[in-house]
């Protein structure tokens, strides 16, 4: 199944990964760590959260806010779409 993109925003933000070792292969990117203890908004195309602090961990694909925490879900284009369509209907 074909995964939404996701936005992320913050002011500061500290990313780890793995070191190279010599004769070893490159790391792969998935396994870096995100962190922050600033602000940070995740936005996908149904939900806004906020949060102080932020921690993802890309090998997992987890991602957790830390502290006063806030989410919304946005009302979904195809409920929107379908009380358009009723609405239309009934005139």
């Amino acid at each position: 199944p074909k995964v939404a993109p996701i936005r992320l925003e913050t002011t500061d933000l500290t990313i780890t990964s793995p070191p190279k070792v010599k004769g070893q292969p490159n790391p792969k990117s998935n396994q870096k760590q995100l962190e922050t203890a600033a602000l940070t908004t995740i936005t996908d195309p149904s939900h806004v959260a906020h949060g102080i602090g932020m921690k993802s961990d890309l090998a997992m694909k987890e991602t957790e806010l830390l502290a006063d925490v806030h989410w919304i879900t946005l009302p979904s284009q195809n409920a929107n779409a379908n009380s358009n369509a009723n609405a239309k209907s009934k005139n």
